[in-house]
Order: C-alpha cells, then structure tokens, then sequence
C-alpha cells in the first residue's frame, strides 16, 4: 500500500506534476520538461537547413535523459506501492535531478537563469527535499 504522508512519496508526486509544467519560458512561449527533447531536435533541424553543409552543429538525443525524471519518481512511487525499500531510489532521483540542474546551471545556462521556468524550480525543490527526506534530515511528525 502507498503511503501518501510519507515525505518521499509527496516529493515524488511533486516531481511528477513539475514534470508537465514549464521548465523553459521564453515570454511568449513556454515548455515543459516534457517537451524538451522535442524542442532540441526542431532547433537542430533548423540549424541543419541554414548551415553551409547541411547539418546540425548539436545532438538532441542526449535531452531524452530527462525522461528519466518522472521515470524514476513513478519507479520510487511503484516501489512503494509493492512494499518494498526505496531509500536507494530515492537518493538516486533526487541526486541526478540536483546535480542535473546544477550542470545546466553552470554549463549550459553560464548562470542565467531568467529563461527557467516554475517547473524546473519545483523540480530542484522537491528533489532536495526528497534527498533530506531520504538521509533521516527530514521528517513529518504524525499522530496517528
């Protein structure tokens, strides 16, 4: 059975919504982690037909890794569900997703973060709690 209060499992299906809301915002357009990896390739198809030789400078292939987000929040979600340990799974998702964001960050982004939207913040927060929850530094008091 899932237990819904427990911490882990709230991060998880907090992770799962911020999945689908945006994650890059252009003002006038926005786009979900989902639709990151679809995005890249209509950037690099484009880039491909104004290059001299006709083809991509990038690869879009390696921002399908980001499937891996919900994949993992719905593997610790599952495992709950079956009853089974998922404190390794747990520290697993909320570290690639931490240091995921901190790479963008820092490599891809050079520290701009004026184009990232609410749900890659959500993400991030979520995964750190998700991490504390995980090593014993969080927990919710019940009285039941």
């Amino acid at each position: 059975m899932l237990d819904i209060k427990k911490l882990e499992n709230i991060c998880a299906i907090i992770i799962i919504v911020a999945f689908f809301l945006p994650w890059v915002s252009l003002g006038f357009i926005s786009f979900s982690g989902y639709d990151l990896p679809n995005l890249a390739s209509f950037v690099n198809s484009f880039d491909a037909a104004f290059s001299e030789n006709g083809e991509s400078s990038g690869s879009a292939n390696s921002l399908y890794a980001v499937y891996l987000i919900p994949l993992l929040s719905i593997s610790i979600l599952f495992m709950e569900y079956l009853g089974k340990e998922s404190k390794k799974l747990c520290l697993t998702a909320g570290t690639l997703n931490v240091v995921g964001f901190l790479y963008i960050l820092i490599f891809e982004t050079e520290g701009d973060i004026g184009m990232m939207g609410i749900g890659i913040w959500i993400t991030v927060l979520a995964s750190i709690v998700m991490l504390l929850a995980a090593t014993g530094f969080l927990k919710i008091n019940s009285k039941t």
